[in-house]
């Protein structure tokens, strides 16, 4: 589930990367391009903070006997 949430994120970042290089010159595109880039990194190290704030506890208690 969690692997295909980030395909997902992943795909739809890719494609709102390449729309603005239909619309704009090639300067003006290719800072969009970077700006989203860097939101869409920044998006993804967020959800892995939240997916190990959620695996790390349990790792720790569910060691078993």
């Amino acid at each position: 589930m969690a692997r295909d949430i980030l395909i997902t994120l992943i795909l739809a970042g890719a494609a709102g990367l390449l729309a603005p290089v239909a619309h704009e010159g090639r300067i003006g595109a290719l800072a969009r391009i970077a700006r989203s880039a860097a939101l869409l990194v920044i998006a993804l190290a967020f959800i892995g903070i939240a997916v190990l704030a959620i695996a790390a506890p349990q790792a720790l208690f569910n060691r078993g006997p």
